[in-house]
């Protein structure tokens, strides 16, 4: 992968001399050569089943391959919202978690632009399984700890979203 040529102007000194040079010039390198990497081979429809990595750069390109499987649940959980007809928002009661408001924007939102959903809030100090299932909502909006949406994926009928993976597909 190289980044001098003509088209890119500004960062062509990116990989002049490769691991040498100062710290911005390391990092730089690293994000073509792991993100970059990730992303040329999804460009070239190149199907991956192992990935070596070595040096620096694998910590991004790890992180891109987690942003890929971040992005696929959260387009999961947007599709699982728009197809449910009964949303429910989870607003946690503990302290620097608390989000009311953001949750009753939320809610006005989804209401504004699908008029026949219903939306319902859940004040909660612990989210359990057990207490989700017993509701007749089958797609959930995450204001709590970003976390939780992953604590919920091996349960196949109850679809978990954080809130800010939808707030840009909404008005």
């Amino acid at each position: 992968m190289d980044t001098d040529i003509d088209e890119n102007n500004n960062n062509r000194w990116i990989t002049g001399r490769l691991y040498q040079g100062f710290f911005e010039e390391r990092i730089a390198q690293e994000m073509v050569l792991g993100i970059g990497g990730v992303r040329a081979l999804r460009a070239l429809s190149i199907s991956v089943d192992v990935y070596h990595l070595n040096e620096g750069h694998a910590v991004l390109a790890g992180l891109e391959l987690m942003k890929e499987k971040i992005d696929a649940a959260a387009n999961i959980g947007i599709k699982k919202i728009l197809s449910e007809d009964k949303i429910g928002i989870i607003v946690s009661l503990k302290r620097k978690q608390y989000d009311l408001k953001k949750a009753e924007k939320l809610k006005k939102k989804l209401e504004k632009n699908f008029e026949k959903k219903k939306v319902f809030i859940f004040l909660t100090n612990n989210v359990e399984e057990k207490e989700l299932e017993n509701f007749p909502i089958k797609a959930w909006i995450n204001t709590a700890c970003p976390s939780l949406q992953y604590d919920f994926l091996h349960i196949p009928s109850l679809s978990m979203i954080n809130s800010i993976y939808l707030e840009k597909y909404l008005k």
